[in-house]
């Protein structure tokens, strides 16, 4: 996740962030923009993204077996 400021808008910068994003999404990462304004203007909705991002890549990462079991079914006996 990146978080961009102002100077993210200006001159070359702008140019280099594409580079960056292209390069990693070449590389199969995800990346998310988030502006420093649209975070105060629209906080849920860019949160709402980064948790829905967490959720697809922790489950990329975890096997099926792995899957943690629930508290009810952790404890419950026979």
């Amino acid at each position: 996740m990146e978080i961009d400021g102002v100077g993210h808008r200006f001159g070359l910068a702008v140019t280099d962030d594409n580079l960056r994003q292209n390069e990693l999404a070449l590389a199969d990462h995800t990346v998310l923009r988030i502006d420093l304004v649209g975070l105060r203007l629209e906080e849920r909705r860019f949160m709402d993204q980064v948790v829905a991002a967490h959720a697809r890549l922790s489950a990329r990462r975890r096997p099926s077996s792995a899957q943690p079991r629930s508290r009810y079914s952790a404890t419950r006996s026979g």
